[in-house]
């Protein structure tokens, strides 16, 4: 179950954004919308929305990059992943985390390149 996707200058993401799954903590209605664990509280489901050209789709396919490396191990050139909009965003590093839970276990990855 993923909890958290955090990613920073890559593609069209410039500053960092992060995605999860975590509810506000002021959450008085709509609790039937949270999954409740001994750990952590999370959101049953989530939507990613906004205008066009706004990232959505680029969010995804950090999620897919960032799986490909750890799944299967595939390495690739952030040469060409950067935000190319700012110069100064060639010299940055792409950042890619996630967390995730499978069963009682938490786990964490990322990169810093």
């Amino acid at each position: 179950m993923l909890l958290r996707f955090v990613a920073s200058n890559f593609l069209s993401i410039a500053d960092e954004i992060d995605f999860n799954m975590f509810p506000a903590p002021k959450l008085k209605t709509h609790k039937n919308h949270v999954y409740k664990t001994e750990q952590v509280d999370i959101l049953k489901s989530a939507a990613i929305y906004g205008a066009n050209g706004s990232g959505k789709s680029n969010l995804v396919i950090a999620m897919d990059y960032l799986k490909s490396i750890v799944v299967d191990g595939k390495i690739f050139d952030y040469g060409e992943a950067y935000f190319k909009l700012d110069k100064i965003s060639k010299e940055k590093s792409t950042r890619l985390e996630t967390e995730f839970r499978i069963g009682n276990k938490y786990f964490a990855y990322g990169i810093d390149d």
